[in-house]
């Protein structure tokens, strides 16, 4: 996504000549190949793998920067010329739990935003996320949005580039972040500070939902997560009535 003039995290490479046609590297260095022709290096070594191990031992993975077309010859590569099913996506590999869990919550597993809101958003909640590395073009749209006057709420053990442009750090103990979301939303609800009728506008089965809340307790939270209970609380009680756009889910 581009806004204006041109200005990412990292600098860019100069303009880089093509590869030639079935480049491949002879001593070190990048050498023009024959398509159609023999195997080369990387064929000959699928080859190889094929005689001695059989088919199970290859495994192919395209990449999520692929196009379906792309993904689409992989995985008919694996299955007719090499004879194996053991083909993965990167997508399913990384994001299995965040899919399922996404799906189930919310209903589908992606962003539930355009990245055009991030300049209409109030707060920002990001848990776990080095946002600044993983994703800096975002980075740079959300520590913009907060110079401007958002909020930014950090839940991470490490000192990030995203924790150090934090309205407020909250740095738990490591694999505690659900007890800590957990009691946030049972002070959230014990406060009043909630949108009743986005709620019941909006969700299903929020009363069995509330009920499991019972034992995050702000005292508790401060057990397990490490997090001063005064903190915990000042998240939720700080945060700006919601005058842009709806929750937001973005992850990766």
């Amino acid at each position: 996504m581009r806004q204006g003039p041109l200005r990412p995290g990292l600098p860019l490479l100069g303009e880089a000549p093509p590869l030639p046609p079935g480049a491949g590297k002879e001593g070190g260095s990048l050498a023009p190949g024959e398509l159609g022709g023999s195997p080369g290096p990387g064929g000959g070594k699928l080859l190889q793998v094929l005689e001695e191990a059989g088919p199970e031992a290859i495994a192919v993975f395209p990449s999520a920067k692929t196009t379906n077309e792309e993904v689409y010859l992989a995985q008919k590569l694996a299955r007719a010329l090499l004879s194996t099913h053991n083909v993965d996506h990167c997508s399913r590999l990384c994001h299995s739990s965040s899919t399922a869990a996404l799906s189930r919550s919310l209903g589908g597993a992606s962003m539930t935003n355009p990245l055009e809101d991030i300049p209409k958003t109030d707060l920002f909640l990001v848990v776990g996320s080095n946002t600044t590395e993983t994703h800096p073009v975002i980075a740079a749209m959300i520590k913009k949005r907060v110079r401007r006057g958002a909020r930014l709420i950090v839940v991470d053990p490490r000192y990030t580039g995203m924790a150090e442009a934090a309205t407020l750090w909250l740095r738990v103990r490591p694999g505690t972040d659900v007890f800590l979301l957990n009691a946030m939303a049972r002070h959230i609800l014990e406060e009043g500070l909630w949108d009743r009728p986005y709620v019941e506008a909006r969700t299903e089965g929020f009363a069995e939902w509330r009920a499991s809340l019972e034992g995050y307790t702000l005292e508790a939270a401060q057990e397990v997560t490490g997090v001063p209970k005064e903190k915990i609380a000042e998240a939720p009680a700080s945060t700006p009535p919601r005058r842009g756009p709806g929750p937001t889910g973005p992850w990766g």
